[in-house]
């Protein structure tokens, strides 16, 4: 009987060490949980040809790592700051959300209760939806004003 107590506690111990899952089924897992990093009270800044364009300023970001489409998600608010040739800010968007499409440099805001779009002269844009193409630098909706 004595012979034959090590080996139950040896059986015991490998069974106890086993697992169910592979390695390989492990590793993928984790991979696409982690496919995107987060930061806080981000401020991006966009230049062309050494020129301020914009600032854009969020709570949080959360920048999806994908290689064919990466997006970076403003879940909880988001200012864009629009300058001049001269870094002059000329306009302003606020927007409880946005996504940013980075290979195709457009950014499209939404807000329930109006994404609000204004200039220094005192006109106001207020939609749903806003896109910003910063390709072709323009802003416009589809959604009605």
């Amino acid at each position: 009987m004595r012979l034959l107590i090590p080996f139950i506690f040896l059986g015991l111990f490998l069974h106890a060490c086993s697992t169910d899952v592979e390695p390989s089924s492990l590793s993928s897992q984790l991979e696409e949980e982690m496919n995107f990093e987060v930061a806080n009270d981000v401020i991006i800044w966009y230049t062309d040809s050494a020129l301020l364009k914009a600032k854009i300023s969020g709570k949080v970001l959360r920048r999806f790592i994908d290689r064919v489409k990466p997006f970076d998600e403003f879940s909880e608010g988001v200012v864009v700051d629009f300058f001049d040739q001269e870094g002059i800010k000329e306009s302003q968007m606020l927007a409880d959300y946005a996504i940013r499409y980075d290979k195709d440099e457009i950014i499209v805001a939404r807000d329930p209760d109006g994404v609000v779009l204004s200039n220094e002269k005192g006109d106001t844009l207020i939609s749903t939806e806003v896109i910003w193409n910063s390709k072709v630098d323009r802003i416009y909706t589809d959604r009605f004003v």
